[in-house]
């Protein structure tokens, strides 16, 4: 993936015109499942899973050769729009084969932005304009949900129930 971003970077650089970058790269980090045994004879499995999932999207028209070659008028533009989201899954269920049940927390990360730049060059003056394209950017965005999780007897699929929670005033 690094090389990816780098001959993108190189690309636009050397003086690509009109040129388009996009990769995303989605990456499993972790995943493993371990099963306790009990003195009740019911197993206590515990599973761990995350995921990152990374994007960088580039476009533009960086000929800078050109643009400082030409005496006349010229322009650089570029687009860049990075971004990234993990998420890591943790259950602890009691239970062995087709009957299990117990909790699951999830936990979100993400983050997005990007930036639109344009330079315009007539003679010897220069005309930067910086857009950020995105109505809402999001720096950081954190997330964690609680799930009671159950797996019947003649069903296949794990069933999920959102756990809500108050605080206590007390």
């Amino acid at each position: 993936m690094t090389s990816g971003i780098f001959q993108g970077i190189e690309k636009l650089i050397d003086g690509a015109k009109e040129h388009k970058f996009d990769i995303t790269e989605p990456i499993l980090f972790v995943d493993d499942e371990l099963m306790l045994p009990t003195f009740s004879g019911f197993p206590i499995n515990l599973n761990i899973e995350g995921t990152t999932v990374l994007s960088l999207q580039m476009e533009g028209n960086l000929d800078l050769p050109a643009f400082f070659k030409t005496s006349g008028t010229s322009e650089l533009n570029a687009r860049v729009m990075p971004s990234s989201a993990t998420s890591l899954k943790g259950r602890m269920t009691v239970g062995d084969g087709p009957i299990q049940s117990g909790l699951e927390i999830e936990g979100k990360i993400h983050t997005g932005s990007g930036i639109d730049l344009k330079v315009k060059r007539q003679g010897v003056n220069l005309d930067l304009k910086v857009n950020v394209p995105q109505e809402k950017i999001q720096v950081i965005d954190v997330r964690t949900d609680l799930y009671w999780v159950e797996q019947g007897e003649h069903t296949e699929l794990m069933r999920k129930t959102p756990v809500h929670y108050e605080k206590s005033t007390r």
